[in-house]
């Protein structure tokens, strides 16, 4: 069960090791400017491979259709339905799920770009055998990745799925050994993913650099770190701090051989790739060749 490129890259390699009965995701929706209905990432590689494909809107009212096909585990990676007990509990082997943080850090529905918004040097995945609690299950297995300097959560996202890929494997190969150790999860230590809106990511500039470089990687992928200049909103979509220093929010370099610099509480930080309105993902030189802004202008 699952839905985004996450869980695609999770379902690829279980693939390769083990039968799958079925590949769950969710009805097709819109895409994000509304205008055509797209298949997500898990229902295009299950197409592909001519696996299985059920599509739900409300998993919780097919159990019986899910009882009927016989399987032995179910897999849940970045799926974004809650599941009831009775299908948890449906499997000989119950209900594992590939959570996209080191737990009990990050419970919720958004871990991968929490970590990059906090701040995090270093997240990973867990593999869990799941309960009625949100990610409150007990754990298998863990690994964890250093998070780089400037990198998107789309990057960490694959990074992250590939490796849980690889330690979905190895507790699906514990369990059926009978070697697997389940550790309870600590709740003093749990912390929450908060659901992403637009508004936040509105750059805040008055943040230092570091905080501010944070928000722009981490909301690179969705809704996009965005600012506003005469009148229209313009993406950051990938950023790194700066030495240099100026006035909160001043425009300190705005050329293509320079690029984008903006000051902030304590230094500055560099725009490295950038979006204006209804145009495309581009790289600062790119951008500023096109687009002309200027320098000492306050961006508020």
């Amino acid at each position: 069960m699952g839905t985004p490129i996450f869980g695609k890259i999770v379902l690829e390699k279980l693939a390769k090791k083990h039968n799958i009965v079925a590949v769950v995701c969710p009805l097709d929706k819109p895409n994000k400017r509304g205008n055509k209905v797209e298949p997500c990432a898990v229902k295009k590689f299950a197409l592909e491979t001519g696996l299985p494909l059920l599509q739900f809107a409300k998993v919780n009212k097919e159990v019986e259709t899910l009882k009927a096909l016989n399987a032995d585990l179910i897999v849940t990676a970045s799926f974004g339905q809650i599941i009831s007990k009775e299908l948890l509990d449906m499997c000989a082997y119950g209900t594992l799920n590939v959570h996209g943080s080191l737990l009990p850090a990050l419970r919720g529905a958004s871990p991968v770009p929490q970590a990059i918004l906090r701040g995090l040097e270093t997240t990973g995945v867990t593999i869990m055998r799941m309960s009625e609690g949100m990610d409150e299950g007990d754990m298998i297995l863990k690994g964890s990745l250093t998070i780089g300097e400037t990198e998107t959560t789309s990057e960490l996202m694959i990074r992250l799925a590939d490796l849980g890929g690889d330690l979905l494997i190895k507790a699906i190969e514990q369990i059926q050994n009978g070697t697997a150790v389940y550790e309870r999860q600590d709740n003093e230590l749990a912390t929450y993913c908060t659901k992403i809106k637009k508004e936040d990511a509105r750059i805040d500039f008055s943040k230092t650099a570091k905080e501010v470089k944070c928000q722009i990687n981490g909301y690179s992928t969705e809704p996009g770190a965005f600012f506003e200049y005469k009148g229209k909103e313009y993406k950051i979509l990938r950023a790194r701090v700066n030495d240099l220093k100026g006035e909160v929010g001043e425009i300190l370099e705005a050329s293509p051989k320079k690029g984008l610099i903006i000051g902030c509480a304590d230094n500055s930080v560099e725009a490295l790739e950038l979006q204006a309105p209804g145009g495309k993902r581009l790289n600062a030189k790119d951008f500023l060749n096109g687009k002309s802004f200027v320098k000492g202008s306050i961006l508020k």
